[in-house]
């Protein structure tokens, strides 16, 4: 398994551990959502890894998209509430992570909401990043 899969199985194992993600999304949280999926619901968005190799470490510092997904009328609040509590889950948490990785500064360094065209939907955007040795 490629350390950044190993790290978005972490992440999806840590949101499903946080109640104040579950109250909000129940346990729909995606790396494809399916067809005619319920909303509100989070799922992974774009990935990238920069090469952090050092003369002590030798890794990568990993950036994961988690995209949070709403519709309420326009109304953004919802979909604010839903990535404050992702970072909450996720922001200087101790993850778990498959052998043989290891995983350190995991951080949310942001989040956004934006409107969706519709009017009805919102789109949150969670950047999270952490570094993966190994």
């Amino acid at each position: 398994m490629s350390p950044d899969r190993a790290l978005q199985k972490a992440v999806f194992e840590a949101l499903l551990a946080a109640s104040d993600v579950t109250d909000l999304v129940s346990t729909r949280i995606y790396d494809g959502p399916p067809k005619g999926v319920v909303h509100p619901y989070i799922s992974f968005g774009p990935a990238s890894a920069l090469d952090g190799d050092g003369d002590l470490l030798d890794g990568s510092e990993m950036i994961l998209q988690i995209d949070v997904w709403c519709e309420d009328q326009g109304r953004d609040g919802p979909c604010k509430d839903i990535c404050h509590a992702v970072k909450v889950a996720l922001h200087r948490v101790n993850l778990t992570i498959d052998d043989p990785y290891a995983v350190s500064s995991e951080r949310v360094v942001q989040y956004r909401v934006i409107p969706e065209p519709d009017e009805i939907g919102s789109h949150g955007i969670v950047d999270f990043r952490a570094f993966v040795e190994g």
